[in-house]
């Protein structure tokens, strides 16, 4: 019996902190996830005051995207306009929903590498622009049929690149991975993240000193040059302690295990970990050396506890303190 329970907390007992899994989980979802989001739409619902058609039916689309008319509230792929409501933010940009649509055009972001379009004119008619990725349901509008979006993701591109961190520029924030030139993305409308091994988001300053650590880096390749909007550096900022799992098992005689990370690794050193509601101490864990990061990891596990706590709070023998959350699984 303890077995089966043990599987519960063994299932995906890798941390995702691998530049290769950490890439691997920015690949956005699929279109047919997108379209059972949209299924599940309620059978009269609305948007901005239209109603749903007697049958609902959903739709999908990944394709470039060819129009954005910010009055209309609309993007277009080809001959199909797809109607953004004004409180559904678009995925991968910074922030922009159907009523800020204005904001995705070429004219917003001076400091773009490429252009938004897939047809666009002038000098950059040869790069081949962003990618629509919807999904929703047809309404009956005014005009007659209208495709309105339940989720919707704006992407120039999603290249990937996993390997070695060559070498780092801080100044002027640019890396090179594999013999690849990146350089963090610069476009106004899109978001750029640098995070480390325990996924915390960091500095690029901060990984001054990675070279020659595992990166993984998703973005957009223009002239050979990769613009990086997601970068994971397999290390961990010195002077900092890390919770990359948090999980517990109430049936398994109230058991919590913690894993985390710290730097840098110094010998002798522990972690200590306490119930962050109550204050409980829950047990202390001796930190061993993490070939990976060149920092440590701990792990505590334990077992019949008066409480399953929700969250939990690791403070190392040198100061350095974090709270997470804790899974129920």
């Amino acid at each position: 019996m303890d077995g089966d329970n043990n599987n519960k907390l063994a299932e995906g007992d890798h941390m995702c902190v691998s530049a290769k899994t950490y890439c691997l989980h920015q690949v956005k979802r699929t279109l047919l996830s997108l379209l059972q989001v949209a299924a599940v739409v309620i059978y009269g619902a609305s948007f901005t005051g239209q109603v749903v058609a007697q049958v609902p039916v959903p739709w999908g689309i990944e394709a470039p995207l060819t129009a954005i008319d910010p009055s209309a509230g609309t993007i277009s792929v080809s001959n199909m306009k797809v109607k953004i409501p004004r409180e559904l933010i678009l995925t991968g940009t910074s922030g922009i929903n159907g009523a800020s649509l204005q904001r995705l055009l070429d004219s917003q972001a001076p400091s773009r590498a490429r252009s938004v379009y897939a047809s666009p004119p002038g000098s950059e008619a040869s790069y081949a622009g962003g990618t629509l990725k919807a999904a929703g349901i047809i309404v009956d509008g005014p005009s007659g049929r209208e495709y309105v979006a339940t989720e919707a993701v704006i992407e120039l591109s999603e290249n990937v690149v996993i390997g070695i961190l060559d070498s780092i520029d801080v100044a002027n924030e640019s890396c090179v991975i594999n013999g690849i030139q990146c350089r963090l993305n610069k476009d106004e409308r899109f978001t750029v993240e640098v995070l480390d091994a325990a996924g915390t988001h960091v500095s690029f300053s901060d990984c001054v000193n990675a070279a020659g650590a595992e990166v993984g880096a998703v973005g957009y390749m223009v002239n050979g040059v990769l613009y990086v909007q997601s970068l994971e550096v397999n290390f961990v900022r010195h002077g900092t302690v890390s919770i990359t799992r948090a999980q517990s098992v109430r049936a398994n005689r109230n058991r919590v295990r913690v894993e985390g990370l710290i730097a840098p690794f110094v010998d002798g050193e522990t972690v200590s970990i306490f119930d962050a509601v109550t204050g409980t101490r829950l047990g202390v864990a001796q930190v061993i050396a993490d070939v990976a990061t060149g920092g440590g990891a701990f792990t505590l596990d334990v077992r019949n506890l008066a409480r399953v706590p929700t969250q939990v709070k690791a403070i190392s023998s040198s100061g350095a303190e974090t709270t997470s959350a804790v899974e129920a699984r």
